[in-house]
């Protein structure tokens, strides 16, 4: 399988996992942030090459971009991302159980041509069932 690579937004700050929204608006991020995540794989994977192997696991690789330069905390960077990991796995047809996600990383726009924010999750390599 090649790599599946999924840019999407930031996570809105409502998705973390120290904020204190009401469970409305919590609710209303949670459901944007799932549908754009939903949308943007489906049109990763229109590309007849990217297929999706029947079985294993697959390897999730976050990468966080931020314009500002500052030390992010990956326990809540990773429990951010839930949503946006649920709507890959509904686009691709899968259980997220199917997802190993590995530590995220944060980097710093500043050292990129592009300096808009943003999360990109890459789905890697297929670990076999064991």
């Amino acid at each position: 399988m090649s790599t599946l690579v999924v840019t999407i937004s930031l996570p809105p700050k409502a998705l973390s996992p120290n904020a204190r929204p009401h469970w409305a608006a919590k609710a209303a991020a949670v459901k944007k942030h799932k549908a754009e995540a939903e949308m943007l794989a489906r049109l990763a994977i229109t590309h007849p090459r990217k297929r999706l192997p029947v079985r294993g696991f697959l390897i999730v690789k976050p990468t966080f971009y931020y314009r500002v330069t500052r030390n992010r905390d990956r326990d809540n960077l990773q429990a951010s991302l839930k949503a946006a990991l649920d709507g890959i796995a509904s686009a691709l047809d899968i259980d997220d159980s199917r997802f190993l996600v590995e530590s995220p990383a944060s980097r710093s726009t500043r050292t990129i041509r592009e300096s808009r924010s943003r999360s990109e999750q890459r789905v890697d390599r297929v670990v076999a069932e064991q």
